[in-house]
């Protein structure tokens, strides 16, 4: 029996994290209008917390900001049944985490490095736009992703690449500097609970490309205080080469220089 949420079709269970789960939805309008959207939808118990309902609604209003061909698109916020909703575009195809297991399951070895740089060069257009993004009366939005990761990182079946997931993306002035994401992309700032600007952002990605290019995990496999302390810690990252002798020395150098320990020594910009 198919489920409703409001005007909302409920075709599909896609994804249940800690805080929502996404749905493959159908959205039904005046006239009509149909529409396929993913529909993001926060945990019951999630609901009932004024401060989390908060901070997603604020998810949908920056996300909304952001309009730019690698940035997966919101279509609309609204609260049915008590509990707020984000329909946004639906990406068909997989996420950068599954592809790169993927590659090592089908063809026993990590993407190929021209195509783990193209589909990291589309991340950092996405990042780029949104760190230097206004709004309609040309005021900087100031974000930061603070959460770069294969997970969320989408790549169609059509060869698009869309960054998702501006969750705990936030004004750098805002008041949750600092914190959030996963861990193990976390920049040394992040881990240490400083302020970050875009250069956090670059780090991330920086992570993210290295991992592509080699097919392992940078700062994976340790207990959450462990990794903290390999990320934070001065002993500079080690070479994409250390694990694949066979990548291009150019591309080396950009992914060790996006992964300097001190921001000032990365890139300024993710451009």
């Amino acid at each position: 029996m198919t489920q409703r949420l409001g005007r909302y079709e409920l075709i599909a269970r896609l994804a249940t994290g800690g805080m929502a789960e996404i749905w493959l939805a159908r959205q039904h309008s005046f006239g009509g209008f149909q529409k396929v959207v993913a529909l993001k939808r926060i945990r019951p118990k999630l609901a009932r917390d004024p401060a989390f309902v908060e901070a997603f609604v604020a998810e949908a209003r920056l996300a909304a900001e952001l309009h730019h061909p690698n940035i997966a698109q919101i279509y609309d916020l609204a609260e049915i049944e008590g509990s707020p909703v984000i329909a946004m575009e639906l990406v068909h195809g997989d996420n950068l985490q599954l592809i790169q297991r993927r590659s090592w399951e089908l063809r026993g070895r990590p993407l190929d490095p021209g195509h783990a740089a193209w589909i990291v060069a589309k991340v950092c257009r996405a990042l780029s736009y949104a760190h230097t993004a206004a709004d309609l009366a040309g005021r900087p939005l100031g974000v930061v992703h603070r959460d770069v990761s294969p997970s969320n990182v989408l790549v169609s079946f059509r060869g698009q690449v869309k960054v998702v997931d501006f969750g705990i993306a936030r004004a750098v002035t805002g008041p949750t500097a600092g914190g959030g994401g996963k861990v193990a992309y976390m920049s040394p700032e992040q881990c240490a609970g400083a302020d970050v600007d875009a250069r956090s952002d670059v780090f991330s990605a920086g992570i993210v490309l290295w991992e592509a290019l080699t097919g392992v995990r940078l700062f994976g496999g340790m207990a959450e205080a462990d990794t903290r302390a390999a990320i934070a810690g001065p002993s500079p990252v080690r070479s994409p080469l250390e694990v694949r002798a066979d990548l291009d020395a150019g591309l080396v150098a950009v992914a060790l220089k996006a992964l300097a320990k001190a921001p000032a020594d990365r890139y300024p910009t993710a451009a």
